[in-house]
């Protein structure tokens, strides 16, 4: 019986391992699954708000590498952070016009400080597909308190991002 069970618990160890150097790699994937406030945002990618048009997303590009993060969120650095993600678009909730079902849109820059959440979404409400984009549209500090848009220390290039959140 300890013959059988031996190579099943080496192949585990084997996967286990790989996984955490596959990890390990990428400078945008974080290695620990604990929050670190004083060092790292926290980014959520898979709360929308259906009836403001404003869908969840799907990261797939951080700073120019591709990459493969949590579905539901994930950790960064604090700092500047140019983020390209799709948005899962639904009609139900927002009147919209034909969509496709995974649009790409233009990626989002902007400074995330380390110790805030931040909610990012694909805002679908405009007509034109051109003009839909990945934003910000809510930020809480470490202990959940929403914290207003208009108080955030943006960038001048990041204002119309938050701009579309504020609606």
């Amino acid at each position: 019986m300890t013959n059988r069970t031996t190579p099943i618990k080496t192949l585990l160890l084997t996967f286990c391992s790989l996984a955490l150097f596959a990890c390990s790699g990428n400078p945008t994937t974080p290695t620990n699954l604990i929050w670190q406030p004083d060092t790292q945002a926290k980014i959520i990618t898979q709360v929308g708000l259906q009836a403001e048009c404003i869908a969840p997303v799907s990261v797939y590009e951080i700073n120019g590498q591709t990459t493969t993060v949590s579905q539901q969120g994930f950790f960064l650095e604090g700092g500047q952070h140019k983020i390209k993600a799709q948005g899962l678009v639904s009609t139900f909730g927002c009147p919209a016009v034909y969509i496709p079902r995974n649009y790409v849109t233009p990626p989002i820059e902007a400074n995330f400080e380390a110790g805030k959440v931040y909610y990012l979404g694909m805002d679908h409400n405009p007509r034109s597909i051109r003009d839909w984009r990945v934003i910000i549209w809510k930020v809480e500090d470490r202990n959940g308190n929403a914290i207003p848009l208009d108080q955030l220390d943006v960038a001048p290039e990041d204002e119309e991002d938050l701009r579309i959140a504020q609606r």
